[in-house]
C-alpha cells in the first residue's frame, strides 16, 4: 500500500541570499522544541564550524554542528552528516529519518548550491528498516527557504504566525517534488572538493543501507521539443490526481475554485543535471549566493 508521511515543520524563508543553512537550522530546531532561533546566530554558528573545507557559507560539517549544539535537552536523538555514494542511498536514508525518528532531515541540493528541509516523502510502502531497499520512492515534500525575505530593509521577524510560505516573494511551504525531478535537478551530488561525488544530507545517527533498491521508471519528455500549453495544463492536472495532492488539506484549500492558467513554457539548454542555481542560492562562496 502506498504511504505518505509529512511532518509538521513550519516554513521560514532565509533572511539573506546566503542564509539557506541558517533558515533550515531554524526550521528543524523549532520542530524539535528549541523555539524559533535567530537566523543571524544560526548562520554564524554554521559558518564558524564549517572547517573541513574552505569556501562555504554553511558547510555540511557546520550545519551538523549547529543542529547538535542548539538541540533542546528534551530532544534525546542527535544529528549526523551522511555523504553517501549515490542518490538512492541518501534518499532512502532521508525516508528512514522521517519515518522512524519523526525528524526532518536537511539535504544539500543543486550540486553544492543550496540547503532544504525534507519534511515528507511518498513511497510504495514505508521503510521497514534503515537498509530496506524494497520500496519505491514516488516524491518528497520539502520546505525550500528560497527566496530571501523581501528587501529593502531588515527582514521581518519570524513568528509562528508570519506569512513565510504563503507564495510568491514569501516562498512556498510544503512543496511537492516528484522523485524524477528530485533525481534530475535536486539530489545531484557535490561536484568537487572535500565531498566530491557524494550525496549529502544531515539525518538521524543510524547507519544507512549499502545496497540501492527498487526504482520507479522515470516519466520524462525526450526534450527535443516543447509540449503545447494545452498538454502542459492537462499533465499538471494529471499530476495532481496521480499524487492525490488535492486530497491533502492544505492543497485542497489552495486549489479550491481554481483552474489552470495558460503556462509559460521554457526549454532547458544547460546540462541535464545542472540546476539553474544562478537564480537561487548557494551554500558556497564564489558560486551562486547561498550555501
Amino acid at each position: 500500500m502506498a504511504v505518505h508521511e509529512d511532518l509538521a515543520v513550519q516554513y521560514h524563508q532565509q533572511d539573506t541570499n546566503y542564509y539557506c543553512g541558517g533558515a533550515c537550522a531554524q526550521m528543524v530546531l523549532a520542530e524539535i522544541g528549541a523555539g524559533l532561533l535567530d537566523q543571524d546566530d544560526l548562520y554564524a554558528d554554521n559558518h564558524a564550524h564549517s572547517v573541513l573545507e574552505s569556501g562555504w557559507y554553511t558547510g555540511p560539517d557546520g550545519l551538523t554542528w549547529t543542529l547538535n549544539d542548539r538541540r533542546p535537552a528534551s530532544f534525546t536523538n542527535s544529528f549526523v552528516l551522511f555523504a553517501l555514494a549515490n542518490e538512492d542511498l541518501i534518499s532512502r536514508k532521508i525516508c528512514w529519518t522521517i519515518h522512524h525518528y519523526g525528524v526532518a532531515p536537511v539535504a544539500m541540493v543543486y550540486g553544492w548550491a543550496h540547503w532544504i528541509v525534507v519534511r515528507g516523502y511518498e513511497a510504495s510502502a514505508a521503510p521497514a528498516t534503515v537498509g530496506d531497499n524494497t520500496y519505491a520512492i514516488a516524491a518528497f515534500d520539502v520546505n525550500n527557504p528560497w527566496p530571501p525575505t523581501p528587501m529593502p530593509g531588515p527582514p521581518p521577524p519570524h513568528t509562528a504566525a508570519d506569512v513565510c510560505g504563503s507564495g510568491g516573494v514569501r516562498g512556498i511551504a510544503d512543496e511537492h517534488i516528484s522523485y524524477a525531478t528530485w533525481q534530475a535537478d535536486y539530489m545531484t551530488g557535490i561536484p568537487s572538493g572535500y565531498w566530491s561525488g557524494k550525496f549529502v544530507a544531515v539525518c538521524d545517527p543510524e547507519p544507512p543501507g549499502d545496497t540501492p533498491g527498487r526504482q520507479q521508471p522515470p516519466k520524462r519528455q525526450p526534450g527535443d521539443a516543447l509540449i503545447t500549453p494545452a498538454v502542459a495544463s492537462r499533465r499538471a492536472l494529471a499530476g495532481l490526481k496521480e499524487y492525490r495532492l488535492a486530497e491533502r488539506e492544505r492543497w485542497a484549500a489552495a486549489l479550491k475554485g481554481t483552474d489552470p492558467a495558460t503556462p509559460v513554457l521554457v526549454q532547458r539548454l544547460d546540462h541535464p543535471t545542472a540546476s539553474t542555481t544562478s537564480s537561487r542560492c548557494s551554500a558556497r562562496r564564489g558560486g551562486s549566493p547561498c550555501s
